[in-house]
């Protein structure tokens, strides 16, 4: 469990307001970690696979497009429905 409050206080450019959500909070610390995959798990039905902005934008935060400009690794997204997907495909390294 990350508390992001701190670290965001400090470190992050990102506004600190309610449009800011989850989602821009966790490729800024996929971001800050060099980290080769970020995956979003969203409430909402979702065709699982990579993060695609066309069709996923409207599934994220209006800060996430911004931010994610600086992330270099992949990013998936699954619906809370696909978590057994989820954890078969990255359960084996």
């Amino acid at each position: 469990i990350w508390l992001p409050y701190d670290s965001v206080m400090q470190k992050c450019t990102l506004p600190h307001s309610w449009e800011v959500t989850s989602d821009s909070l966790a490729v800024w610390l996929a971001c800050q970690c060099e980290a080769e995959h970020l995956c979003l798990v969203k409430s909402h039905d979702v065709d699982e696979g990579f993060y695609q902005p066309e069709i996923h934008a409207s599934l994220v935060d209006k800060f996430f497009p911004q931010i994610m400009q600086d992330y270099r690794g992949e990013i998936s997204i699954y619906s809370a429905s696909q978590l057994e997907q989820f954890v078969e495909r990255y359960s084996h390294g």
